[in-house]
């Protein structure tokens, strides 16, 4: 165990043992113990991170996680620090970056920490950091929550008001903003997109219509080609192979609600897609204290089959990049709301949106077009060593 004295008041250790382990799950409930809108994250999603046989990263890069300790022995912060190396034309490049940061409001805390991510990065043969950042899916756990109330979506950061200035004073600056999108659902379709799917509905070589869950690998092999042709470019994410996105439906196989899945068609090829699945911060984790039982499952189970949902997470959009000018990503959208509150009824009151960063201003216009609402944003920083 490496274990650096700063301050004679302070210590950092490194995560090395499994009690350190549990310490690192355990510790942000030191900082949230009266907070009423935090929810414990699941401990498997966040030790499969950390884990080589779960994170494929861990094979082309490293990490490392640390804890601050009190004098009096209270564990008063946490961070993870890692970076991945991307090979392109022959040359390497480095890539790294700071998460989960947890800390106590204390400048001198939050430094000791940081101080000890980049050390290590630095040795690493980093030269600049980004943060919060997540080793892996930039969709889960991505950014520092600065504006937006309420509980957290599903693997999304929530931080105190006060980690901005902890970060910021350190030396951090704003890379980009991301954008959470809100949809209302408990009004009519609006005059703008009902005129949007009757052209559509009109056009014989467009078709809207939800994914079937008998289709189990046709709608795998649909998602694989969108999303590694929007979200993997757009996004600047690694394209996900066939076994990776069998692996995640089967995760998800006791929440898939198929009527937030849908694909549109062009001449009978998919052209665009929406992923959605219930909020699950909201409607089970927030109860479980990061561990989900078999009659938790069974709760889910329940909670689908009556209908007593009332949140949706979209965690994909996306339109092929020959069809953005088509419109045909509105004629999504409205066909979708139509079918939801119409024909398929439904529960969920809101659907919130996976977030949008503001280098991809085509989509963030095209969901104000489409009536989402910005309900929360997150920050990504970075530092220069």
């Amino acid at each position: 165990m490496r274990l650096i004295n700063t301050l004679e008041s302070m210590a950092v250790t490194e995560v090395v043992s499994a009690g350190q382990q549990r310490t690192f799950l355990e510790m942000p409930g030191n900082i949230y113990y009266n907070d009423p809108d935090y929810v414990r994250p699941l401990d498997k999603e966040i030790q499969d991170i950390f884990d080589p046989e779960q994170n494929q990263l861990l094979k082309k890069g490293g990490c490392k996680r640390w804890l601050l300790w009190s004098e009096a022995g209270l564990c008063i912060g946490r961070i993870a620090a890692f970076y991945k190396v991307k090979t392109s034309g022959g040359e390497e490049r480095r890539i790294g970056g700071i998460g989960f940061f947890e800390c106590i409001d204390d400048q001198a805390a939050a430094d000791l920490l940081f101080d000890q991510a980049k050390y290590w990065l630095e040795e690493m043969n980093i030269r600049v950091i980004h943060g919060p950042i997540n080793f892996g899916n930039r969709h889960n756990w991505w950014g520092l929550l600065v504006r937006g109330e309420g509980k957290p979506n599903f693997c999304s950061n929530y931080h105190p008001s006060y980690y901005r200035q902890l970060i910021e004073n350190y030396g951090f600056t704003v890379n980009y903003r991301q954008f959470t999108f809100s949809f209302d659902q408990q009004d009519g379709l609006p005059c703008f997109f009902r005129r949007i799917l009757k052209r559509y509905q009109q056009d014989s070589r467009y078709e809207f219509k939800a994914a079937n869950p008998a289709k189990w690998l046709d709608n795998a092999v649909q998602f694989q080609r969108l999303y590694n042709n929007t979200w993997a470019v757009e996004e600047r994410l690694p394209p996900l192979n066939l076994t990776q996105i069998l692996n995640w439906m089967d995760r998800l196989k006791d929440v898939l609600d198929w009527r937030l899945i849908w694909f549109a068609y062009f001449n009978g090829e998919p052209v665009a897609f929406f992923v959605g699945i219930p909020e699950l911060n909201h409607h089970i984790v927030q109860h479980v204290n990061g561990k989900i039982r078999f009659m938790d499952k069974f709760r889910l189970a329940t909670k689908k089959w009556t209908k007593s949902y009332e949140k949706a997470f979209g965690m994909y959009y996306g339109v092929l990049e020959n069809f953005q000018q088509s419109g045909v990503g509105l004629g999504l959208i409205a066909a979708m709301q139509d079918a939801w509150m119409v024909k398929l009824k439904i529960p969920y009151r809101s659907i919130e949106l996976g977030w949008i960063g503001d280098f991809n201003p085509k989509m963030v216009k095209l969901m104000k077009m489409a009536g989402g609402e910005i309900i929360k944003e997150h920050q990504t920083f970075r530092y220069w060593i």
